[in-house]
């Protein structure tokens, strides 16, 4: 019985040998008799290996951008003529005379007081002269001195009007203005200002423009007749917080244009001390080129200084 059980444990040894050999032989095979190209790569070749999963992935470079543009509206030239929904902007000049002999006489402050309605409807409350006029041109407001320094009276006009912008396309923007002049509350003398506004804005350079004229209302006779003004201004953008500009236009009587029109030139600055305030001042020659005979180009000088705070 004893050699019977080590004659069987022979057998299924033997059996289990065979069994796994069988098991063995075609990777065997394979690893012993490759055949064409495979047979001359080099068994440390590690380009036919199978990417490792676990390794991470890394994201591919991408190309540096560009300086992001700024905001629509966050730089002088790039502001709209309408200035927002429920916006409200304060301008405050102080104005004054350079010429010989009437340096600081007087001091003018045309205050500028503007509401957006809408995004497109604004709502103006200012005290330029006659309503037209760059407020480096002529006198209006608050004016600073008494009679030492030619001043009138403290305050006798105000111009309240609106501004509705409707159109903006391609860098053009159109507005159409309306507003009466109360040229002298003293004498009650009125008017009815009528105009069209032109903005073009091209990256760092924009051109505003206006055709403008107002009428009298009451009073004909005591009054300025119908008034023309077209002011044109070209600004640059310097750098993101600094502009510079350049005012001129056309301005005169309807009536007697050609004897008594005026061509100013003003340049000045405007520097964005933050976001929602801007400082800035302009040398204006307001009678550049004029057919009047006294006053001429750089005889008369005026300086301006203001400061403009916006709620956005």
């Amino acid at each position: 019985m004893r050699e019977m059980g080590s004659l069987v444990g022979l057998v299924l040894v033997a059996l289990s040998g065979s069994a796994l050999a069988q098991q063995e032989a075609p990777a065997g095979d394979a690893a012993a008799a490759p055949t064409g190209d495979t047979a001359a790569a080099p068994a440390s070749d590690t380009a036919a290996a199978p990417a490792d999963d676990s390794a991470p992935t890394l994201p591919p470079t991408l190309p540096a951008s560009p300086m992001p543009t700024p905001p629509l509206g966050s730089t002088y030239v790039s502001r709209g003529l309408t200035i927002g929904a429920g916006a409200l902007q304060v301008t405050l000049p102080v104005v004054t005379y350079l010429s010989e002999g009437t340096i600081l006489k007087p001091v003018w402050i045309p205050l500028e007081l503007r509401f957006g309605l809408t995004d497109r409807l604004d709502v103006v409350l200012s005290h330029n002269a006659f309503g037209l006029l760059p407020p480096g041109f002529r006198s209006g407001g608050v004016c600073v001195g008494g009679e030492d320094r030619d001043c009138q009276t403290v305050y006798d006009n105000f111009n309240l009007g609106t501004e509705l912008s409707f159109l903006k396309q391609g860098g053009i923007e159109l507005a159409g203005m309306g507003g009466f002049e109360f040229r002298s509350l003293d004498f009650f003398r009125l008017a009815f200002d009528l105009g069209l506004a032109l903005k073009y804005n091209r990256g760092l350079l924009a051109i505003k423009a206006a055709a403008q004229i107002g009428v009298p209302v009451n009073k004909r006779a005591e009054q300025v007749k119908e008034f023309i003004a077209v002011p044109v201004q070209v600004a640059l953008q310097a750098t993101h917080g600094l502009a510079v500009f350049l005012d001129t236009g056309v301005f005169g009587p309807a009536a007697d244009f050609r004897q008594e029109y005026a061509i100013p030139v003003g340049v000045g600055a405007a520097f964005a001390v933050m976001p929602i305030l801007d400082v800035g001042a302009e040398l204006m020659l307001p009678l550049m080129v004029t057919e009047l005979e006294d006053d001429r180009a750089f005889q008369t000088r005026t300086l301006m200084v203001y400061a403009a705070l916006r709620t956005k």
